[in-house]
């Protein structure tokens, strides 16, 4: 009797059948609901006769709808027009392609035809594509939060005229964009602060460049917002060993990967898991080896080619081996352990929850480790090693400008390290300078 080998899970992509070199790709019983058909994977010839597409291919293109599928559901973005065939009514990008019609157009001064126009206002400004989706997914939150948090009313908040949120004329009047601040502050308040910021940016180019007269008066600086706290994690050299330590004994080298590049280069995960062989470049510098890494931040755009420390260098060299023994031809430098392929930062921090709960068995103080805390670990680290601003953004991909506001804002100017360094220092002094030996 031959044994049937089964598919591990997130071997292959959601949705992926082949059947005797026809792929298609099938949609859940939910998606199906959701008005999503079957798609069969393949290209025309110049004489119209189908072409199936390969495996590796067909399995890319699996990904490519996922993706597509996700954004959707998750941001309510449109979908890419080649996907009008088999996608929901009304989903392709503005264009309703199955029901034969498009939906008819805003009027110019409707919220949702200034945000449209905002949106691509800012690609003109090359604005980072991150950037832009970010803005858009807050402007439709605020809808949301004028719609009080029923989704069926904030599609019709889109239609209101931009005069619904002007400024309110008198005390008692009623300020619609305040109450949406307050609602928001109710359940998320970082992320209320944040809406409002790209609301009143929004609004200050709807009378910049619109010349709409009800803005004139920004509405959002009358309105009492509180900063949030900024949550600062900074882990100790014990913690980050236990999760290193646990992701090896679960098989997971990728996350000690992930983990050992936020902790020396002080990169979002993002950027991390967006790392290709062909980024990094081995140098000789002052007859030492150097490993340069080539990094472009998503969210500003922000180029730097800062070399590995001997953590991240170290890490780099396992990671070839591991890599040519295992023969992985991906480009990309940090893959799935199992599947080698590319992580998607919900699925890697799936897995990291895991380490990080093996790793609280014998260090319980790091259950409320993230990811994102090794990115001020590092940058706590460059400031206790009294590196300058220029030194810290070079490494960490923020703008020179910014470094000193996030270290005052965020980091402080006190760390226990440097409080130390800063009394030894003292005590020199006063040492060099007689002070110790006239007061003993």
């Amino acid at each position: 009797m031959v044994l049937r080998r089964q598919r591990r899970h997130g071997d292959l992509p959601a949705g992926f059948v082949w059947r005797e070199g026809r792929p298609r790709w099938l949609p859940s019983p939910t998606r199906r609901s959701q008005g999503w058909g079957i798609h069969d994977l393949y290209t025309l010839s110049t004489d119209g006769r189908r072409q199936w597409l390969s495996k590796g291919e067909a399995i890319e293109a699996c990904d490519r709808i996922n993706l597509a599928v996700r954004v959707w559901t998750e941001r309510r973005e449109g979908v890419p027009r080649e996907f009008a065939a088999f996608a929901p009514p009304g989903s392709v990008e503005g264009l309703d392609t199955l029901a034969g019609n498009a939906p008819p157009a805003r009027p110019p001064r409707s919220i949702g035809a200034l945000i449209d126009a905002y949106v691509e206002a800012l690609g003109q400004r090359d604005k980072s594509p991150a950037t832009i989706v970010d803005y858009r997914s807050k402007l439709r939150r605020l809808c949301v939060a004028l719609a009080a948090g029923e989704e069926n009313k904030a599609e019709a908040i889109l239609d209101l005229p931009i005069d619904a949120l002007a400024a309110p004329r008198d005390e008692f009047d009623p300020f619609p964009l305040e109450s949406a601040y307050e609602w928001l502050r109710a359940r998320t308040p970082s992320q209320a602060y944040g809406v409002l910021s790209v609301t009143g940016a929004w609004l200050s180019w709807c009378w910049k460049k619109k010349r709409i007269r009800c803005m004139a008066i920004n509405p959002v600086p009358l309105i009492e917002r509180r900063r949030p706290d900024g949550r600062i994690r900074v882990a100790s050299k014990e913690e980050i060993a236990a999760l290193i330590k646990a992701a090896d004994q679960l098989g997971l080298a990728s996350v000690a990967d992930a983990v050992t590049f936020g902790i020396d280069l002080g990169w979002s995960l993002g950027d991390i898991l967006r790392l290709e062989v062909g980024q990094f470049r081995e140098v000789t510098i002052r007859g030492r080896r150097r490993v340069l890494v080539r990094g472009k931040r998503a969210k500003t755009g922000v180029i730097t080619e800062p070399p590995l420390g001997a953590l991240g260098q170290a890490r780099h060299d396992l990671i070839k081996a591991r890599r040519a023994a295992a023969r992985v031809v991906r480009p990309e430098m940090i893959v799935s352990d199992r599947s080698c392929r590319p992580w998607t930062p919900r699925a890697f921090n799936t897995v990291f929850n895991r380490v990080r709960e093996r790793a609280a068995q014998t260090v319980p103080s790091v259950a409320d480790f993230t990811f994102m805390d090794t990115r001020d670990t590092c940058i706590t680290l460059c400031r206790e090693a009294r590196m300058t601003i220029e030194q810290t953004a070079s490494r960490s991909q923020h703008k020179p400008s910014r470094v000193q506001a996030v270290w005052e804002k965020h980091y402080g100017a006190i760390t226990p390290l440097i409080a130390e360094t800063g009394a030894d220092a003292y005590d020199a002094h006063l040492a060099a300078e007689g002070w110790l030996d006239a007061l003993a």
